[in-house]
């Protein structure tokens, strides 16, 4: 494997935001007892909220795009407040269509702000009515700030190590790439070296 190759494998590995989105995704559904559905959405547009990733009974949802007008999810956005729908088969505030389509009967929306800007959403949700109590709802505030700045933080470190990916491109100088590298993952190139190393021992014998 080429140096910008290998660089490129571990700051991809080291910084996917996504990964670290799933685990939250992840998290969420254990902890929160009556949860089958997480979703976890970001602003593609200022129209529309894109679900980057789920987990539990909405995992095949990862994709779907929800408008902004009309949705809890959009309301929540807006006013940067976690809003919690009981049962959204009589809620006028949700968007009815999708909430059938994905089974949603309860969901709490939990706003993500960065910079004072909302960025995304944490949709917890459950295919029955009332699924949630206060204390849900307690814990998933209390947890919203967190939240928040993880998936923000890797977004931004992901858009920083994009640049930094550019210039390798151009052919400058790959210190900064292996400098950032190396605090995000000290072992992700003996990693990388390894895999690539058994994917290599697998082609030759096949061969």
């Amino acid at each position: 494997m080429t140096e910008p190759r290998k660089l490129d494998a571990v700051l991809h590995q080291a910084v996917d935001p996504l990964n670290l989105m799933r685990r939250l995704a992840d998290q969420a559904l254990q902890a929160v007892e009556g949860a089958d559905g997480v979703l976890i959405g970001l602003t593609s547009d200022p129209l529309y909220l894109t679900y980057v990733c789920a987990a539990g009974s909405l995992s095949d949802h990862v994709g779907l795009k929800l408008r902004l007008n009309g949705s809890l999810s959009g309301m929540a956005m807006r006013d940067r407040e976690i809003l919690h729908s009981p049962d959204t088969s009589i809620d006028p505030r949700v968007d009815a269509d999708a909430c059938r389509r994905l089974t949603v009967i309860s969901t709490v929306c939990v706003p993500l702000v960065r910079d004072r800007c909302s960025i995304g959403v944490l949709n917890v949700t459950a295919n029955r009515p009332y699924a949630f109590d206060q204390g849900d709802i307690a814990f998933l505030s209390d947890l919203a700030d967190f939240v928040s700045a993880v998936v923000g933080a890797a977004l931004d470190i992901e858009r920083l190590t994009a640049a930094i990916l550019r210039q390798e491109s151009v052919g400058r100088p790959s210190r900064q790439g292996q400098f950032v590298a190396n605090v995000l993952s000290p072992d992700a190139f003996d990693r990388v070296e390894r895999n690539f190393s058994e994917e290599r021992f697998d082609v030759g014998d096949r061969v």
